[in-house]
């Protein structure tokens, strides 16, 4: 069933005293007539206006750059201090030129 079919079917099922047909930009009147009460003092909620979705979709943005530039600091951190922790380890333990005498010991033998 499409949308608008959809519309129709309610509109020849409900009786129109019994129909509110609402646009969210209407406010606060059609609705309060339509259910005999009395108009809120505040102000009809607007939260899917331009401005507001364009700062929820700015916030998001930002929390999404936010979260990729930690993890990759927390990675690269994480990987250089490897990096430097094993080279450190190398040098202490006296491996520094362990590749250099394996390459020498090797080209000797042939």
């Amino acid at each position: 069933m499409k949308f608008g079919e959809h519309y129709d079917l309610v509109r020849s099922l409900v009786r129109p005293d019994r129909l509110l047909e609402l646009r969210l930009g209407d406010g606060w009147g059609p609705l309060c007539e339509f259910l005999i009460v009395e108009r809120p003092k505040v102000d009809y909620p607007r939260t899917n206006d331009t401005a507001t979705a364009s700062k929820r979709f700015e916030a998001v943005v930002q929390y999404t750059m936010w979260l990729v530039i930690n993890r990759l600091l927390v990675l690269g951190l994480t990987f250089g201090g490897a990096v430097y922790f094993l080279s450190r380890l190398w040098q202490l333990l006296g491996l520094r030129h362990f590749g250099a005498k394996m390459w020498e010991a090797n080209t000797l033998n042939e």
